[in-house]
């Protein structure tokens, strides 16, 4: 039997702060239909609080007639700007089958969305979605992980973690390849913008934590395209700010193998629509230049362009010291090939350029490329 999910968030209906004190006291004073037509002012304008209210009052049928469609409109436009609660309720009622038949999955990629943004009843429900494989590949960790982050606000939770603890078995510790469930730009009221981001994985894994790779795409001629900084969570959501909200982003999730010698690697996929035909990314390159080899630099910045052009980012970075001979440097196997794509393109290259053995600093699908001056900087 499927576990009984907790119900619709109704508590964010009151004192939503972007609202008029009015439209808050005539609901309290039980004027619904001057609560209704205040809120629906608000949501004209962009308010998301106003358009979770309204979902409300048609949910539970407060001076207007009950009417489930109108308030899934509602919520989920909501939950689309970002707002939490909403983004729980559309969860509950896709979960319920309110208004079209029943989705575990698209259920799952809600609470998911919710639990991120700090939801606790989002983290219970996703964690029994885990514990039973209703909608997700059946995981003991990560309901063990979304279970113990509701757990001081529901406590239905606690219960569900002793069962679990007496039930679990031993998992294999393959890392599985992350299975990418939604990743969703959202812009926010003060202009600011995040990427809320849910995946899924087998059982696996040992402790190895997941990192999501968030990049920010180039601009025209190749610029601008950086790999954030990663972000590790033993759960399967996240909500990320975005540093510069004009940029194009991709994403990934990926998981080390135990010994950190390898990784698995979802597919990158794109988080903005409309990218057009700009490429995702293949990885990323750090192009290390010796300080005062300003042939070395225009071999850089005549490779950007290129590199960019087949979805490949990259960076400029001043060394000290000589760089004696044009190296191709990465830390996994798994981004050998990516080694050496980059190396037949450089021009006057030694044809084994690209080695294993690159700085430990590299992150899985990053690649360093150490460039010698008086290399002719001309890159097709």
């Amino acid at each position: 039997m499927a576990p009984i999910r907790t119900a619709l968030v109704l508590a964010a209906l009151f004192g939503a702060p972007a609202l008029a004190q009015t439209a808050d006291d005539a609901f309290a004073n039980g004027n619904y239909l001057e609560a209704r037509d205040l809120w629906q002012a608000a949501a004209d304008d962009g308010d998301r609080d106003a358009r979770f209210n309204l979902g409300v009052l048609y949910d539970l049928g407060l001076g207007v007639p009950r009417d489930p469609a109108r308030a899934f409109r509602h919520y989920l436009g909501a939950a689309d700007a970002g707002h939490g609660e909403a983004q729980f309720n559309v969860a509950v009622m896709i979960d319920a089958g309110t208004v079209r038949a029943p989705d575990a999955r698209a259920a799952a990629v809600w609470y998911g969305r919710a639990a991120a943004n700090g939801v606790p009843r989002a983290a219970y429900n996703l964690g029994l979605l885990y514990l039973g494989g209703t909608g997700v590949a059946q995981n003991a960790a990560l309901a063990r992980y979304w279970l113990d982050a509701a757990a001081n606000a529901v406590p239905a939770a606690s219960d569900a973690l002793a069962r679990l603890e007496e039930e679990e078995t031993a998992v294999g510790s393959d890392p599985g390849i992350p299975d990418l469930q939604g990743g969703f730009r959202v812009d926010l009221p003060d202009g600011s913008a995040r990427a809320e981001l849910v995946w899924t994985a087998p059982p696996g894994g040992g402790d190895s934590p997941f990192i999501v790779q968030l990049a920010e795409l180039p601009g025209p001629g190749g610029a601008g395209g950086r790999m954030a900084a990663p972000i590790e969570s033993q759960g399967s959501a996240v909500a990320v700010p975005l540093d510069r909200p004009e940029a194009r982003h991709a994403w990934r999730v990926l998981r080390m193998a135990p010994g950190g010698d390898g990784y698995a690697a979802s597919p990158w996929s794109a988080l903005d629509a409309g990218m057009g035909e700009a490429p995702l990314p293949q990885g990323a390159v750090r192009l290390e230049v010796a300080a005062g080899d300003a042939d070395a630099r225009r071999l850089a910045e005549a490779l950007m362009p290129a590199l960019a052009r087949n979805g490949i980012l990259s960076r400029i970075v001043t060394v000290e010291g000589a760089v004696p001979q044009t190296r191709v440097g990465y830390a996994y196997e798994a981004d050998a090939a990516l080694a050496a794509r980059v190396a037949a393109i450089l021009p006057g290259a030694p044809q084994d350029a690209a080695s294993a053995g690159g700085a430990s600093t590299l992150a899985p699908g990053q690649i360093t490329v150490a460039l010698s001056g008086g290399l002719a900087a001309q890159v097709n």
